[in-house]
């Protein structure tokens, strides 16, 4: 058979190969596992069972489970003083996500690590047991979809649970661009935050204020929180094609990470107690604080896993 271009049915029959004469699948040598994993990818597109489906048949006892991956970066900026405080990300920051698993320490995803609670990796930051270094369960991953979220309720360095910074996630969307890391050589550039699902609003969590458009000479609503899908509930961009990460001991592209660069320098300016005024209409204006402030982001990878391992979650 043509284990290239494959379209399958969920038992393994029927379907055509893209750009080729039908393919059927030899359902009666395939062991329970095999069969179960069929119909999984049967659910998905041509290119992604074209990536898995190797992986599947090369064991009887490959099993395939949709995953979701997470972690979660921060981006910080500098607080500096003054009649008009600034906040500023210098050009060239870099973080990395999917670097840690729970239990690492948080610096290269950004965290000011001085701050006991931002210190150590938990459930709440990564699902990663083995870091970006090895995939979970030395399984074959086959990333397809991509889906970002801004997050709130990290704590600050004056040990006081962060809302959300609608100003700097306007600079971060304008100015910082991601780059998905394939054993350090083999790099995919995704583009900007922007791009993704999720990303161009809040994702539900915030305690913040931002105001619709004006209508008729009258005020827009102001919302305490505004939202734009969940990545978590499928909103999630699919890649162009899928990427595979591969298990250790298996070739390259063994490790993966996610870096965000901040291309051009980001500064904020902060007035206290100064509101925006449109049509005569006032509206809360962005109130600085004397410490640092920060923006998390959750990066999350819809997948799936084929392994050797119980066809369990």
């Amino acid at each position: 058979m043509d284990r290239k271009n494959v379209m399958m049915a969920a038992d393994g029959s029927g379907g055509a190969a893209v750009g080729g004469p039908p393919v059927k699948i030899d359902w009666s040598s395939l062991s329970p596992r095999q069969k179960k994993g069929i119909q999984v990818l049967s659910q998905y597109s041509p290119d992604i069972q074209n990536m898995a489906l190797p992986v599947l048949l090369s064991s009887t006892e490959m099993t395939v489970i949709p995953k979701l991956y997470w972690g979660l970066g921060r981006f910080e900026a500098t607080y500096t003083a003054g009649a008009t405080p600034t906040y500023s990300i210098a050009a060239g920051k870099t973080i990395s996500v999917y670097v840690n698993k729970f239990g690492d320490n948080l610096k290269a995803a950004g965290f000011n690590t001085t701050v006991p609670a931002n210190f150590t990796a938990t459930r709440a930051e990564t699902n990663l047991t083995n870091g970006g270094t090895q995939t979970e369960d030395n399984a074959w991953v086959i990333i397809w979809g991509i889906g970002m979220g801004w997050a709130t309720g990290g704590i600050n360095a004056l040990n006081i649970s962060e809302d959300q910074q609608p100003e700097l996630i306007k600079a971060l969307m304008r100015n910082v661009d991601t780059i998905m890391s394939l054993s350090q050589t083999t790099k995919y550039y995704l583009g900007k935050i922007g791009y993704y699902p999720q990303a161009g609003g809040l994702d539900g969590e915030a305690i913040s204020q931002i105001q619709q458009g004006f209508t008729n000479n009258h005020q827009g609503q102001i919302n305490r929180v505004m939202r734009n899908g969940m990545a978590t509930q499928g909103n999630i961009r699919k890649l162009p094609d899928p990427v595979r990460w591969a298990p250790v001991g298996k070739g390259k592209d063994c490790s993966m990470s996610v870096q965000f660069t901040v291309q051009n320098p980001i500064t904020i300016q902060g007035l206290a107690g100064t509101a925006s005024v449109v049509d005569g209409n006032a509206y809360p204006g962005f109130t600085p604080e004397a410490t640092d402030i920060f923006q998390d982001l959750e990066v999350l990878f819809q997948t799936i896993e084929i392994s050797d391992r119980s066809d369990n979650m």
